[in-house]
């Protein structure tokens, strides 16, 4: 079944994902969860091509989740067997044939099958969720002989036995999001047999910045996380009403691995008051869980943890920084000590014995590692702006000193299109050598350096550059929230009518970007009746004719152009200053 709510430009293609399988005898059944966009109709047009093989059910208010509008679908299934469908994915042709093969050879209650998520907002990268689970064909006569099942909460990736799900009395959870997590986990518990495949079944399509997220990608929302404890806590007392505490720990080491990474690595772009609520509800859930899963996880995410359990925010998002990186190098933005032997990830809290067994990190080596290794934080400590000049003052973490003082550093703020990376000017910047940070400086008038399109080039990213001996050391720059939406006048290369300012915003992680907009009158006016043009198919045509313009444009620089030297700025009107006042204790 699919069920849809307000997606009528992408549920035809996951209706025709199904209608296209290799498995013919296939009834689809389309919910729609009171659309106001013409989903229902969308589905409907379908229908009426394919008689008999798809209904198509209309709900008359909205439920605000997908749990009541899978509910109904369960309710109104006619098949043997049952599978759930996001509008926004799609299943591979012969995912029904293989499940339900599967599912008849083993007589399992359900069967699991891959599932690929695809990053179109990445240029389509693909990564595989729970990839150890699906190494090969598996079965098992319950969850107990292999708890990382319990690792896999989509239900979507998966075929059920109608019976199973009526004899289980398993129904969705109304009235709160996440309801695969505590869904699946009944259903683990629940079933005889449990089998798996490692054929890909499911195509996760995860579009972030194309298009709106779904609920449960919409984090910046407090609700979300407390909707995902609640769901959390629901688990907590299906697994110690039957006596599960293994799989309670289970569990719980997941939850601090994963869960919670998912939020803490965007805490840096919270407010305040967000910051304190989370703080709250994490605190409180924490403080609820088996010590030992402390201890289990992951060692980084063990002390993220921590320091949310003690209520220290910029600490827990130092360690999910780092520990957040899966098959990149961790961003390291704390100052590492090393005392008796043991290398510990702060000084804080190293007066008590839980501190400091929850703060050890020498097994990771971090006095051997290749720096190449690691990404070295570089956090935004001042920024004013004045005119088209924009100050920056930063620190780069030096880990243990490792850095040598001798030579000296020296080191340059490189800017670089986002799009075409090869395509980049650097300008000079000061630096104060420090055994534990390393102080750097940067004065630079944006106008003259950057020298945008507008078009193919919106996005421009700062980094420092770093030479210390035969070494050299590119780190991003991290940025508060606080440093976010300051506006420096530009001169795009195709006018005004693409833009007018460089505004600074943070991506995933506080990482600090800048954005062409259109600020002044004039470029607001252009951009605006631009962007009513490119609506129209002719405007469209127009637009790729002008993006051709610019990438021909384009290809006739010669990457890397020759780095800028930007002069002292001279007296002129007070910077407006941006963020906390630099620390003039040195």
């Amino acid at each position: 079944m699919v069920i849809v709510y307000d997606d009528a430009d992408r549920l035809p293609t996951a209706m025709r994902s199904v209608l296209r399988q290799t498995l013919q005898d296939i009834e689809l059944v389309v919910v729609d969860d009171a659309s106001t966009d013409g989903s229902a109709r969308a589905a409907r047009r379908i229908a009426a091509q394919h008689p008999g093989r798809v209904r198509v059910i209309s709900l008359d208010t909205n439920s605000g989740g997908c749990s009541r509008p899978r509910n109904v679908g369960m309710a109104h299934a006619r098949g043997d067997h049952v599978m759930f469908l996001d509008s926004d994915d799609t299943i591979e042709p012969d995912a029904c044939r293989l499940l339900l093969e599967r599912a008849r050879a083993t007589g399992a209650d359900f069967v699991s099958g891959r599932c690929v998520r695809v990053h179109f907002d990445d240029n389509g990268r693909e990564s595989v969720w729970c990839p150890k689970l699906f190494e090969g064909p598996a079965v098992y006569g319950s969850v107990r002989e292999n708890p990382d099942l319990l690792n896999d909460t989509l239900s979507t990736n998966k075929l059920y036995r109608r019976d199973f799900l009526e004899r289980a009395g398993l129904r969705f959870p109304e009235g709160v999001h996440y309801e695969d997590i505590l869904f699946s986990a009944q259903a683990y518990i629940a079933a005889k047999r449990i089998a798996t495949i490692p054929d890909r079944v499911y195509n996760w399509r995860f579009f972030r910045r194309m298009g709106r997220r779904s609920i449960t990608s919409s984090r910046a929302d407090l609700q979300n996380f407390a909707d995902r404890i609640e769901v959390h806590r629901r688990v907590d007392a299906l697994l110690l009403d039957r006596g599960d505490t293994d799989l309670r720990l289970h569990k719980d080491v997941k939850f601090i691995n994963h869960d919670l990474q998912l939020y803490v690595s965007d805490l840096r772009t919270r407010g305040a008051e967000y910051r304190r609520q989370f703080l709250a509800v994490a605190g409180t859930y924490l403080a609820e869980l088996d010590p030992a899963a402390f201890e289990e996880c992951k060692p980084l995410h063990g002390i993220l943890a921590y320091f949310l359990l003690l209520g220290d925010a910029e600490h827990a998002i130092g360690a999910s920084d780092f520990a957040g990186r899966k098959g990149r190098r961790g961003r390291l933005l704390t100052d590492l000590v090393e005392r008796d032997g043991r290398v510990y990830w702060c000084a804080d809290q190293l007066d008590t014995e839980l501190g400091r067994a929850q703060l050890d990190v020498t097994e990771l080596e971090f006095p051997e590692v290749s720096l190449a290794d690691v990404e070295l934080g570089n956090e935004v400590r001042y920024m004013a702006v004045t005119g088209s000049r924009l100050r920056l003052d930063g620190e780069l973490v030096n880990p243990l000193g490792r850095i040598p003082a001798a030579p000296a550093p020296t080191a340059e703020l490189e800017l670089y299109d986002l799009r075409h990376p090869r395509r980049r000017v650097r300008v000079p910047a000061e630096v104060v050598y420090g055994r534990t940070r390393i102080a750097w400086q940067v004065d630079l008038d944006v106008a003259r350096t950057v020298r945008p399109f507008g078009v193919v080039d919106p996005q421009w990213v700062p980094r420092l550059v770093l030479h210390a001996g035969d070494e050299t050391y590119v780190s991003r720059l991290t940025a508060d929230r606080a440093y976010a939406g300051a506006e420096l006048p530009v001169r795009p290369r195709l006018g005004r009518g693409v833009g007018d300012h460089l505004e600074t915003r943070l991506a995933d992680g506080g990482v600090l970007r800048l954005h062409v907009v259109a600020r002044g009158v004039v470029s607001r006016a252009t951009v605006g009746a631009a962007r009513r043009i490119v609506s129209t198919r002719t405007g469209r045509r127009a637009l790729h004719a002008v993006i051709g313009v610019e990438r021909r444009m384009l290809a006739k620089l010669r990457p890397p152009p020759t780095p800028v030297s930007v002069p002292a700025p001279a007296e002129g009107p007070v910077p407006e200053v941006v963020g906390a006042t630099p620390d003039t204790d040195g």
